[in-house]
C-alpha cells in the first residue's frame, strides 16, 4: 500500500487522500476526484433549491394572476334574455 493511501473497504482497492465513499456517486472521494466531487454536491444543492423556490412561487400564484371570467357569455340563452 503506497504512502497516503486508504483502504476502500466498500470498493476493495486503495486511494490517495482517501476521504470517503460516496453511494451516490459509486466511487471513493479522494486526492484526484475531489474537486469533481465538491462541484456535484454545489451542483446538487443549487437544484435543489431552484426546485423548492419554483414550487413555492409557481404553485401559489398571486391573486391578481387569478383567471378571471369573460366579460361575455360563450353559451347563448335560448330564451333570448
Amino acid at each position: 500500500q503506497p504512502r497516503g493511501c486508504t483502504h476502500c473497504e466498500f470498493c476493495g482497492v486503495c486511494i490517495e487522500g482517501f476521504d470517503h465513499h460516496c453511494p451516490w456517486m459509486g466511487k471513493c472521494i479522494g486526492k484526484k476526484n475531489l474537486c469533481a466531487f465538491h462541484t456535484f454536491i454545489v451542483v446538487s444543492m443549487s437544484s435543489l433549491v431552484y426546485i423548492f423556490i419554483a414550487t413555492v412561487f409557481y404553485s401559489n400564484p398571486p391573486p391578481s394572476a387569478a383567471p378571471t371570467s369573460p366579460p361575455f357569455s360563450l353559451h347563448r340563452d335560448p330564451m333570448g334574455s
